[in-house]
């Protein structure tokens, strides 16, 4: 709620919504995974060369924190990179 009164303040109304259960958090999290997971399945076979960047952290609050960068490469020489 915080970050909605800096950002979007007249928007706000819209986030007041959205659980933030511990239930609710770890659903997202693993359909966003899920869906991630297939994208890349869906990539990865037309890929020539890929590489694969994996970031792991903790930040001052002791959230962990992972970034995933994926660069590949078609025959075409089309470059997809994804964050």
């Amino acid at each position: 709620m915080k970050s909605a009164e800096r950002l979007c303040l007249d928007k706000q109304h819209l986030f007041k919504n959205i659980s933030l259960s511990a239930n609710t958090v770890a659903e997202r999290i693993t359909e966003i995974a899920s869906d991630l997971r297939m994208q890349l399945q869906e990539k990865i076979p037309n890929f020539a060369s890929f590489s694969i960047a994996i970031d792991d952290s903790t930040d001052i609050t002791d959230a962990e924190q992972l970034a995933v960068f994926v660069r590949g490469v078609t025959d075409e020489f089309d470059i997809i990179e994804d964050l």
